[in-house]
């Protein structure tokens, strides 16, 4: 009788073992997804900077928006916060070699840099990566205190400039847009902070002598600094802003209107930079179409979700330098909405 028992008992463990090796070996596939004849089933990230940002915000929304109405059945599409552009470079390197689908929010200017092989952190040509639309705009606030003598850009020169890193869109902005105004990057220092926090402590205490702060208008990060502190913001020229913007498409130029900030009573003209929706070639067309379709016919619901959002057919050129996907291209094709390919 024990023998007997112990060889039921054997059976059922050899039986469990094998169930849970066979539910192992498929859930590998169930993460990276498959196509299927009903279409792509699986996990479909969308890559973007941090968690605090508006990138990350809308793209959760919409992605949740996506899920909920079953856009794409079989499909799950989830936000992932990154490190910044070339983490989302890499990662959409990544999904292309194996042949999956994949999204991504990133600085317009990180995307044309990957494109044609210059972005420096992840060399190569990266010209499978193709555009869909615009997704955000982030402007440089350049902050000094009110009695600085720092009255406009030229006035940089010799300067300590608080930044949040080296090599990120905000300071490749910083350095273009100082040099459309005279001012060289050899000829200010700008000093690397960890956070936006500390950049307004360094402003505050003197530690620089002007130090960015960026955010879609009106930004809670200048809110906070000219809450407690008497300080300013440096506008660009706006006769140097329109040939500037020519040059760079990638970048804008913002008008912040009188009062918007404490101390700030006169309307102002600053620099900012635009952030579009990217993938890559491979991720299916009607993917693509509906992706953009779903942003299009949910803009009062992903304004609600956050207040800065501004996809409308005006606006979904912007920033977009590399080739439109296909999926892209019928969608503006079957809405009437005008590229430049």
């Amino acid at each position: 009788m024990k023998r007997a028992l112990i060889g039921i008992f054997t059976l059922i463990l050899i039986s469990l073992i094998v169930v849970a090796c066979g539910e192992g070996e498929t859930s590998q596939p169930a993460n990276n997804g498959e196509e299927s004849e009903g279409g792509f089933s699986g996990i479909v990230p969308v890559y973007t900077p941090g968690s605090g940002g508006i990138n990350y915000i809308i793209s959760a929304g919409l992605a949740n928006i996506i899920n909920n109405e079953k856009v794409l059945p079989g499909a799950s599409f989830a936000t992932e916060a990154t490190n910044g552009t070339s983490e989302i470079v890499q990662y959409m390197s990544e999904r292309y070699q194996q042949g999956l689908p994949a999204f991504g929010g990133i600085g317009a200017l990180g995307a044309d840099q990957a494109f044609n092989g210059v972005l420096e952190p992840v060399p190569g040509d990266h010209d499978y990566l193709r555009g869909i639309g615009f997704l955000s705009y982030n402007a440089l606030h350049l902050v000094v205190r009110e009695n600085s003598p720092i009255q406009s850009f030229k006035d940089l020169a010799g300067t300590r400039i608080g930044v949040a890193a080296i090599g990120t869109p905000p300071t490749e902005l910083l350095e273009d847009l100082m040099e459309a105004h005279g001012v060289s990057k050899d000829d200010y220092q700008p000093l690397p902070l960890s956070s936006f926090t500390e950049i307004q402590e360094a402003v505050a205490n003197g530690s620089v002598d002007a130090g960015y702060l960026m955010g879609a208008i009106p930004a809670p990060t200048v809110r906070e600094l000219a809450q407690t502190e008497d300080v300013r913001i440096i506008p660009v020229d706006p006769a140097i802003m329109e040939p500037f913007v020519a040059e760079h498409p990638y970048y804008s130029s913002v008008d912040i209107p009188g009062g918007t900030y404490p101390g700030q009573e006169e309307d102002i003209t600053i620099g900012a930079f635009y952030s579009i929706y990217i993938t890559h070639e491979q991720t299916d067309d009607e993917m693509v179409y509906k992706f953009l379709e779903t942003i299009m016919n949910n803009t009062d619901g992903l304004k609600e979700i956050h207040p800065t959002f501004d996809i409308v057919p005006e606006t979904v050129p912007d920033g977009v330098t590399i080739p439109y996907h296909p999926g892209a291209l019928q969608y503006f094709e079957d809405h009437g909405i005008e590229v430049q390919q």
